[in-house]
């Protein structure tokens, strides 16, 4: 079963994708967050198609206590839901709380220059996100 992780922000999300096992999330692609919905939609219908994937895992803002009350978890729900509905497929909802820093980590500690973090941070972050779903997942807790 192939996932597609999604990392959404209000300028970008950040895209990753599961191995056909559902085992391990790669970094694969940023797109914009700015653009339409309608053409969103249609770009991420052409992502799952292309790459056969099976279920969208949408990341979740969730405050530290837990709770996905906030308005860009409301946000990120509704676009979830949407591009569950275009491209025909289920989409869960995962945690996806400090993944950005984690990602951001990750690249310094990889002596990425700042120009190249900022274009690949959001991809990293959907892997990351990705990775810990599908954790969760073959762990039984998913």
């Amino acid at each position: 079963m192939r996932f597609l992780g999604l990392d959404i922000g209000t300028v970008r999300i950040g895209a990753a994708l599961s191995d056909d096992s559902g085992t391990i999330a790669t970094p694969f692609a940023v797109i914009s967050a700015t653009q339409p919905q309608a053409q969103l939609a249609a770009e991420v219908r052409r992502i799952c198609e292309e790459n056969e994937v099976d279920m969208l895992v949408v990341g979740l803002p969730l405050s530290i206590g837990g709770q996905a009350g906030g308005r860009t978890a409301r946000l990120s729900k509704k676009l979830g839901r949407a591009l569950g509905e275009a491209s025909g497929l289920p989409v869960a909802f995962a945690d996806e709380r400090f993944t950005t820093a984690q990602a951001d980590r990750a690249l310094i500690g990889a002596n990425v220059d700042r120009k190249q973090r900022k274009s690949v941070v959001d991809k990293v972050a959907a892997a990351i996100m990705l990775q810990a779903f599908l954790d969760a997942r073959s762990d039984g807790d998913a």
